[in-house]
């Protein structure tokens, strides 16, 4: 679990945070429907275009390419035409940034680094100074690999 600023982050809202960042609201999503209603209770107002319907993690029933084509060009354009409605997902200042792994390794080979705070067995924190910042951090603790060394 990511949390900034003790609220849980998903890709969606860092994605979201980052673009904020520079002012760039988010107007328009496409996917799944549980990614449409989760990303529309982190974000609230867009415009979107559900592609799929999900009925589990091995079925769905999904519009054709064509439809889905069709339908994303009529939204983004709706999107474009209310671009004054949406406001960018800022997160300004400070990110106070907290991990919490699955397995303990990572808290306890991350500890090494004077910048990191070991909160628990499983979970670092870190101060960053704005979310460019915080997200360049998870970029390195995703990417690592201590075996290649």
């Amino acid at each position: 679990e990511i949390r900034v600023n003790d609220r849980v982050a998903s890709e969606t809202y860092l994605s979201a945070c980052v673009a904020g960042h520079f002012g760039v609201p988010i107007i328009f999503i496409s996917g799944d429907d549980v990614f449409v209603q989760e990303t529309r209770e982190i974000l609230g107002d867009f415009e979107s275009v559900i592609t799929k319907q999900s009925f589990g993690t091995l079925s769905a029933n999904t519009l054709t390419p064509s439809k889905s084509r069709k339908l994303i060009q009529q939204k983004v354009a709706a999107a474009i035409e209310r671009i004054d409605d949406f406001s960018p997902c800022a997160v300004n200042g400070p990110v106070n940034l907290q991990i919490d792994f699955k397995h303990r390794l990572p808290a306890e080979l991350l500890n090494y680094l004077p910048i990191i705070e070991r909160t628990s067995a499983y979970g670092i924190e870190y101060q960053a100074a704005d979310i460019l910042a915080a997200t360049s951090f998870l970029e390195f603790v995703t990417h690592y690999q201590p075996t290649l060394m």
